[in-house]
């Protein structure tokens, strides 16, 4: 009998795929690594599924963390994934933990790991982060924040739980950002954060970026290398 494999089990990629990269000045993915990726707000661990299927067709082992995004309060979220985190850095033979994460789960992220460091953190791909906040979340908040905390915590006043966030994870390890080049939920300029090794944009919207081949393609270099390395002729 096969065994069941937990929801927050690794998946590993194709064996013909462990060396997949998008030229030969790419390195090859080593086996004890781990692509965690995060959804957003309001959303569902399915949005972030066609980005996962294209890293491990491109070597990488991958877990789709899901997480009840709208009725709990970012620092609650962000202890769940703590201990999460520790679970995975903990197993036999891991290498380094990279982290993908698409908009408020970069504040999860981001919160996480104030307090907590994986002792092999890889490198961390923010694909549109509300870094300063997002008018979207304030003008929400106003009818719906007694309901949705991260409404509150994400809004782009001044005092807002993410406007009060250390911007201390450049520090910890290779940040790259991912902006959609026609968001208007995060618009590019509330994505800044301090230190990170690159940035660049998509031609897409809030969450179509996911499902694009490209966005793929750049989370691939930049996990491997450190920069967005692809030609942009193909976007």
């Amino acid at each position: 009998m096969t065994a069941q494999r937990s929801i927050d089990s690794p998946v590993p990629a194709p064996p013909d795929r462990q060396s997949a990269g998008d030229g030969p000045t790419c390195p090859p993915t080593r086996d004890g690594d781990l692509v965690l990726l995060l959804h957003g707000y309001a959303a569902h661990k399915v949005l972030m599924t066609p980005l996962e299927l294209r890293l491990r067709h491109r070597g990488w082992t991958t877990v789709n963390w899901g997480y009840p995004s709208v009725f709990s309060s970012i620092p609650d979220l962000a202890e769940r994934f703590q201990r999460a985190l520790e679970r995975w850095d903990a197993e036999p033979g891991r290498e380094r933990v990279h982290i993908v994460a698409h908009s408020m789960g970069c504040i999860v992220v981001r919160t996480a790991l104030v307090e907590y460091r994986p002792r092999n953190l890889g490198r961390i791909v923010l694909i549109c982060p509300p870094n300063r906040g997002s008018r979207m979340a304030r003008w929400l908040a106003a009818a719906l924040g007694w309901l949705s905390p991260p409404l509150r915590e994400l809004s782009d006043r001044p005092n807002s739980f993410v406007n009060r966030l250390p911007d201390n994870l450049p520090t910890l390890c290779d940040v790259g950002i991912i902006r959609a080049k026609w968001d208007w939920i995060v618009r590019p300029e509330n994505t800044e954060l301090s230190g990170i090794r690159d940035c660049i944009d998509v031609p897409a919207i809030h969450s179509s970026v996911l499902w694009r081949s490209a966005t793929a393609r750049y989370v691939d270099a930049f996990l491997r290398t450190g920069h967005f390395q692809c030609d942009a002729t193909s976007l």
